[in-house]
């Protein structure tokens, strides 16, 4: 009778033990898998740092580019302005230079009839 109590007891024990074993092999794997998984956080939040890193890099790039855009707009339109003023004053010019080839036809007319007088 005690020996069957023992046998039973020891089934029992070699239950729990084998119970006890599988339940930390199943913590271990979980805390390997939460490791990795920790691992692979760490990785993703470095990458994305560097990341950050560069997209505010290439944003004050291209904040340079448009100011510097910007500038050469300015240029632009001041050149374009000075163009339309000159386009104008060349414009006067052209239209008093006709003007006075208009005049000068005229004396010259004037001063051919005088010579065909005095002829």
């Amino acid at each position: 009778r005690w020996s069957v109590a023992l046998d039973r007891e020891g089934a029992r024990q070699r239950r729990v033990a084998e119970s006890l074993e599988a339940e930390m092999s199943a913590a271990e794997s979980a805390a390997a898998a939460a490791e990795i998984r920790l691992a692979e956080s760490k990785r993703l939040e470095e990458a994305n740092h560097k990341a950050g890193i560069i997209l505010e890099t290439e944003k004050k790039r291209l904040s340079r580019l448009a100011d510097e855009l910007d500038a050469r707009q300015r240029e632009i339109d001041i050149k374009q302005d000075l163009c339309d003023k000159l386009e104008a004053k060349v414009k006067a010019a052209e239209a008093a230079m006709i003007a006075r080839e208009g005049a000068r036809a005229e004396l010259e007319d004037e001063v051919r009839e005088y010579k065909n007088e005095i002829v």
